[in-house]
Order: structure tokens, then C-alpha cells, then sequence
């Protein structure tokens, strides 16, 4: 029965490695909420890009994948970001709506804090006006940045 046991843990400890190994290839996720106009939309969301300036000559931008709660950040760069420090973080994406019974697309950019893959979530509020929008970014660590006023970006067709 010794023996059995010994081969149980060894079974076990593969088990456990192979899991721990899939676990690492996953790419990571960012919590990540963002709120149109009160509501938080749910496909309406697209071409989703962070840039991220590490300094005035070097410049990376990559498609990032949201889905509503969930941003998934290449692993490769998210060790990157969380090794290095970039000094500037930036999300863009577009955002269909139906207003007057008009289907609207329009950019938005928001600034982030360099440090976001170490924060456990972002709340991005964005309220629509006629001259642009207006943006509210908070994290668990408090309010990063408040009522940040962006000019309209040309809406796509």
C-alpha cells in the first residue's frame, strides 16, 4: 500500500504541475468596466487598442480584446508593462449607439495610469455632450482622474 500512495502523490503533482503550467499561458485579464451615458453596454464595443508610450521615441499599439468586466492583455506585454514602466497608458475604442433612432459610431480615448496591470479593476464612465465627452476613470486606489473633457473624434461609418 506504500507504494500506492507514492503513486497517487506523483499522479497528483503532474496533475498539479500540468495545471499550474496551462494556467501561465493564459493571457491575462484586467478588470475593466466602462459605463456609456449610465448604462454599461454589453457588443456595442469595438476595435479596442491600448497604447502604451514608453518613452518620446518608443511607442507600442496592440489590439486589446473587452468583453463588459474583462479587458484580455497580450501576456508577453502585460509582463512587459508590469516589469518596465511605461510613461503613458491610453485605451481607444469605438462605440456604436442608436441615437434617434440614428446609428452613431464615435471614438473615445481615455488616459490611463501607467500602473493599471497592477490595479484590481477600472471603473471608465464616459457621459456624451454635443461639443464631445466627458470621462470618469476610478480604481480601488481612489479616483484617478475626474471629469476629463475630450473634443469629438470623428465618428466612423
Amino acid at each position: 500500500m506504500p507504494g500506492l500512495t507514492l503513486k497517487c502523490w506523483l499522479v497528483a503533482l503532474l496533475l498539479a504541475r500540468t495545471c499550474a503550467a496551462c494556467v501561465a499561458q493564459q493571457a491575462p485579464r484586467v478588470n475593466v468596466i466602462i459605463s456609456m451615458n449610465g448604462d454599461v453596454p454589453t457588443g456595442f464595443i469595438t476595435d479596442f487598442k491600448t497604447t502604451v508610450v514608453w518613452d518620446s521615441a518608443h511607442q507600442e499599439v496592440f489590439s486589446t480584446p473587452y468583453y463588459p468586466g474583462s479587458l484580455t492583455v497580450d501576456a508577453a506585454m502585460y509582463q512587459k508593462m508590469a516589469q518596465r514602466a511605461p510613461q503613458a497608458v491610453s485605451f481607444r475604442f469605438y462605440h456604436t449607439a442608436v441615437v434617434n433612432n440614428k446609428t452613431r459610431t464615435r471614438a473615445y480615448e481615455v488616459q490611463v495610469s501607467p500602473a493599471f496591470v497592477h490595479y484590481r479593476f477600472y471603473v471608465i464612465s464616459f457621459v456624451d455632450h454635443a461639443a464631445g465627452y466627458t470621462y470618469n476613470l476610478s480604481s480601488p486606489e481612489g479616483q484617478v482622474i475626474g471629469n476629463t473633457v475630450r473634443l469629438p473624434a470623428k465618428a466612423r461609418k
